[in-house]
């Protein structure tokens, strides 16, 4: 199976998602209704197979380089209590072994 290709928007949407923002604060920053932020979100999740903002953050995590900014948002993602232990293990490994992009 292919990874999906994100759009300039959708990428943007997921940067914003790893960063911890909620729906209202990611719509003002990306110019858009705070009643289409969770359309997008469900989009993506169809996309990717994520079933939370949390394992969309993941998936991103798995497709390589992330910004400073980013890392240090899923860093902070290994405390949540939603992660099950697997996926906090597999992120602490992402993390580990990620270039970080500028």
């Amino acid at each position: 199976m292919s990874t999906p290709t994100l759009t300039p928007q959708e990428t943007r949407l997921v940067e914003l998602v790893c960063q911890g923002l909620p729906n209202k604060q990611i719509a003002h920053s990306m110019g858009l209704s705070k009643n289409t932020v969770p359309v997008y979100l469900h989009e993506l999740f169809l996309k990717t197979g994520a079933r939370s903002r949390t394992e969309l953050a993941l998936w991103y995590a798995r497709r390589g380089a992330i910004s400073t900014e980013n890392y240090q948002a899923i860093r902070r993602a290994l405390k949540c209590s939603s992660l099950t232990t697997d996926q906090k293990r597999e992120l602490a490994i992402i993390l580990l072994d990620l270039p970080i992009a500028a």
